[in-house]
């Protein structure tokens, strides 16, 4: 297991419900912050991904949350070893423990359960002064020691703290459950105009869009509140498509409120999501279930490509290219099949990353194909392709470069 801990100013349960987005397991004990990364990093490409996921989402609460944090293997030990100084600390996966045998017993203040960490903190810190006297240095001396001698030498309550520094004791943190409304605030005093006003509330729908995703819902109706120097004024935005698609909703929010006009300077905005539908609850067709298909197959492909990346998963649109790895794009909607052509060299359906291939050239017979130049700008040198047909029928698609042979594909 890893765990990313985030060490926060003051509870924000809304900066918890949008991390819901990127892992199901949310844990928040008051301004304690714990997301296990192991739980869904292989929907974000591995460990590197889902950072990468959780950093443009941190990247929305940038200005309103100072982040201080720790990528550890236990959630039992992360509080201790969060770095501070406003900065994340990622420890190689196994060497947790060991990097919090290292601290001194200071460390013992906040590891283990935070639920309890208040009630016991001058009990702890009582233990400290007692285990410096005894000789005791780091929390690796602690942990070192037979549990009958710390039941013999601190009493039988230290017991649960000494299983927790040795990592015998889970610690149990209740799943975080988002609750309230679905509210957003926006300073709009620098929106001097309609196109500023639209950049502006790009970060708040950005935001709402993560929370919809957390609460698993879709948002039917939108309010939005301008609040002016002379007073305030208030917007119903309906959807005849539920969605949280953020920049299908900008959209929507440019075109609906570039008729509106205000009598004094705008100075706040705010944004509540008022009506809600069930994610996948939708509306049955009287005579055909074409149009209920097609919603639930974009509502998938949506999940799918704000857990993946939208390179990752959608619909494969064919482009202008004459490198093969470069004839194609994800795109989120459907599209027309391309106009076939009259003449087009042999080409496998699937194609590899181009990857280094050692054969021996005498078992297998190759016919060239076509020869393509590869940019100016990228020194790679032209690609002389081959259809290899080899022992075991087997029929691949290579090229070579340099007298070096590269597998690009493989004929089904």
């Amino acid at each position: 297991m890893r765990f990313l801990y985030l060490r926060l100013p003051e509870p924000r349960p809304d900066f918890a419900e949008a991390c819901l987005a990127i892992t199901p397991k949310v844990h928040c004990v008051g301004a304690h912050l714990y997301l296990e990364i192991t739980a869904t990093q292989n929907y974000f490409g591995g460990f590197e991904g889902w950072l990468a996921r959780f950093d443009s989402l941190r990247a929305l609460y940038e200005n309103e949350i100072p982040f201080e944090g720790v990528v550890a293997d236990r959630p039992e030990w992360a509080a201790p070893l969060c770095a501070g100084s406003r900065r994340l600390l990622i420890l190689p996966e196994g060497q947790s423990q060991e990097a919090l045998y290292a601290k001194g017993l200071t460390a013992l203040l906040t590891c283990g359960d935070p639920q309890s960490l208040e009630a016991e903190h001058k009990v702890r810190v009582k233990l400290i002064q007692f285990m410096k006297q005894v000789g005791l240095h780091t929390v690796g001396d602690f942990a070192r020691l037979p549990p009958d001698a710390v039941v013999r030498r601190f009493g039988k309550g230290v017991l649960q703290l000494h299983d927790s520094v040795r990592g015998k004791r889970p610690l149990c943190l209740r799943v975080f459950e988002p609750e309230g409304r679905l509210a957003e605030v926006m300073d709009a005093e620098e929106a001097s105009c309609h196109d500023s006003l639209v950049h502006l509330m790009n970060g708040p729908l950005t935001k709402m869009e993560a929370r919809l995703l957390g609460r698993a819902v879709l948002a039917k109706k939108i309010t939005f509140t301008f609040k002016l120097e002379s007073g305030a004024k208030q917007k119903e935005l309906f959807l005849t498509e539920p969605s949280r698609n953020s920049g299908a909703l900008l959209t929507l929010f440019s075109e609906w409120v570039n008729g509106l006009k205000w009598d004094s300077p705008l100075v706040k905005v705010g944004v509540e999501v008022t009506d809600t539908i069930a994610q996948g609850s939708r509306q049955l067709h009287l005579f055909d279930d074409e149009e209920t298909r097609q919603l639930d197959l974009q509502s998938y492909l949506e999940r799918l490509r704000h857990r993946l990346g939208s390179d990752r998963a959608g619909f494969i649109k064919l482009k202008e290219n004459h490198l093969p790895e470069r004839t194609w794009e994800m795109v989120a909607q459907p599209v027309l099949p391309a106009p076939k052509r009259d003449f087009y060299p042999a080409r496998p359906l699937y194609l590899f990353t181009p990857k280094p291939f050692v054969f021996n050239a005498a078992l297998w017979r190759l016919t060239a194909t076509e020869k393509l130049t590869t940019s100016w700008w990228s020194g790679e040198p032209p690609r002389q392709y081959y259809l290899a047909h080899g022992p075991g029928d087997q029929k691949l698609w290579l090229f070579q470069t340099e007298e070096k042979w590269y597998l690009h594909g493989e004929f089904c």
